[in-house]
């Protein structure tokens, strides 16, 4: 002890002067986890049972301690490990991107615009620039849907977080990939088309669906003009694939009006929908500029304008003159009948218009008006192709 203490005092006489002896270090605090992160030690709040809960990235919370004796213990958290989406739920994202459920009706269209355009006969069916511009409606559709995504991937974050970016099912740069992979192989089968028109609507459609989010969307109403006018040309399309001209053309404009109309009107609904995201991005749409109220009233202007036009066709078109031909007294009863069927088909999206404005633009009812939208808007579509 003696000897201890000797060294000690040694030690003291021999530090410079004004200087205290460095003091004993403090013991290292034991690691301790904060509280609602998961355990490392296999207990109940292990990573593997916290990831089969909320399926999010695990991480690994620790305290790190500084270098300095004084210094006090911080928190940090470190990523550990990511769960990785299975098979199936990646190509449930990629459809999902995709809208692939769209690629049937995009295809229906062209379809009807060929029957419609070449004097209503199935012999229209018979070309391969129909079949080959209808799989590229279908194509250009969804290739739409996944660049779209891929630039609004932060916004939809926002307005509904489950969709396949988001909610990490699909990295952005795979979704960028998928819509270039369609693009090229649609544009490459184009340049082997012999009609002009139908090569020249490809490239148009492409064109504007690429440059849609970058350049047009953040303009106001300029955006849903590009939306429904390439939906809009799919009938226009199909008439020219079975090269339908003068008359044939002129029987599908009415079809195709009517088809535009009711898309814009869809349209604005979604944007009534994502108005909250839009308004934050800084994306001018209609509900943004004059609020839901003012949007609402313009989706009912363009539903008159629907009906207005529908109208037209079951009082005036010539569609269903073969059913008077030999007996001139059914044709009041026929227009009649068709004024019904417009009515019928107009009902039910007006009906949905007007309980989104009663309801306060609540999410699902907003939701539920789109849905009305697309089927009411598909068949009027095909009524007013048998009407005109």
């Amino acid at each position: 002890m003696a000897a201890v203490a000797s060294l000690h005092g040694l030690s003291s006489r021999l530090a410079p002067r004004g200087r205290q002896a460095p003091a004993a270090t403090p013991a290292v605090p034991r690691p301790r986890r904060r509280q609602g992160c998961p355990s490392v030690d296999g207990g109940a709040g292990a990573p593997a049972a916290a990831a089969a809960a909320s399926r999010r990235p695990l991480r690994v919370c620790a305290v790190a301690q500084p270098l300095g004796p004084t210094a006090a213990p911080r928190e940090v958290d470190v990523l550990h490990a990511e769960e990785q989406p299975s098979v199936r739920e990646r190509l449930r994202g990629y459809y999902q991107l995709l809208r692939g459920w769209n690629a049937l009706p995009s295809m229906a269209l062209v379809l009807l615009g060929a029957w419609t355009g070449a004097g209503k006969t199935l012999l229209a069916l018979k070309y391969f620039t129909v079949w080959f511009m209808g799989l590229a409606s279908g194509a250009v559709a969804m290739a739409s849907c996944a660049i779209n995504d891929y630039f609004d991937w932060r916004i939809d974050a926002m307005n509904d977080s489950s969709k396949p970016i988001p909610s990490g099912r699909i990295a952005p740069d795979r979704a960028l990939l998928a819509a270039c992979l369609l693009y090229i192989g649609l544009l490459a089968l184009a340049c082997m088309v012999p009609n002009t028109g139908v090569r020249l609507i490809v490239a148009a459609s492409s064109a504007l669906t690429v440059l849609y989010t970058p350049l047009f969307k953040k303009q106001t109403l300029v955006k849903n003009c590009v939306v429904a006018t390439t939906i809009a040309a799919a009938p226009l399309a199909g008439a020219l694939a079975a090269g339908a001209a003068g008359p044939g053309l002129h029987a599908v404009l009415a079809p195709s009006a009517f088809l535009w109309l009711g898309i814009m009107h869809r349209e604005i609904m979604m944007d009534i929908q994502d108005r909250r995201g839009d308004g934050a991005a800084g994306v001018q749409t209609l509900p943004v500029v004059l609020g839901p109220r003012g949007a609402v009233a313009f989706c009912l202007a363009l539903l008159a304008a629907c009906g207005a036009l529908a109208a037209h066709a079951a009082l005036l078109g010539r569609g269903l003159a073969w059913a008077w031909a030999g007996r001139p007294a059914l044709e009041a009863p026929l227009r009649c009948a068709a004024l019904g069927g417009v009515a019928w088909v107009l009902s039910p999206n007006l009906a949905s218009t007007l309980r989104v404005l009663r309801s306060r633009f609540g999410r699902d009812e907003v939701s539920r008006a789109i849905s009305v939208a697309m089927s009411s808007v598909g068949l009027g579509t095909l009524l007013l192709a048998v009407l005109v």
